[in-house]
């Protein structure tokens, strides 16, 4: 019985071990690529331009630019990406998009 226990274990731990390899190697690409990132929010931005509509604005064009700052220089929370723009009237707008469900959920005039 011990020497089938012994078997087991020592052909148990080096599948154990590249699975744990494995894991971490994820978890750490995971967290070093986190959200979708920026080109995702200029998709976003470019699908819903020129047609979306938010407040009675309707955007023109949307820089390629994405910014982790709000214009405070704040933080913003990660879920959102800030994106300058211009509205019809070529007024400069920060937009913010949310990458969780590609909604514009707040505009605000520079």
């Amino acid at each position: 019985m011990k020497n089938i226990i012994k078997r087991l274990c020592s052909t148990i731990w080096p599948f154990a071990l590249l699975f744990l390899i494995l894991y971490l190697s994820m978890m750490s690409a995971t967290i070093l690529i986190g959200f979708p990132g920026p080109s995702y929010a200029i998709k976003v931005a470019k699908k819903y331009t020129p047609i979306v509509t938010v407040d009675n604005t309707e955007f023109k064009e949307i820089s390629t630019r994405t910014f982790p700052f709000n214009k405070n220089g704040e933080f913003m929370n990660p879920m959102f990406y800030v994106i300058k723009g211009k509205d019809k009237n070529n007024n400069e707008v920060i937009v913010y998009i949310s990458h969780k469900d590609a909604k514009i959920y707040y505009i605000d005039y520079e």
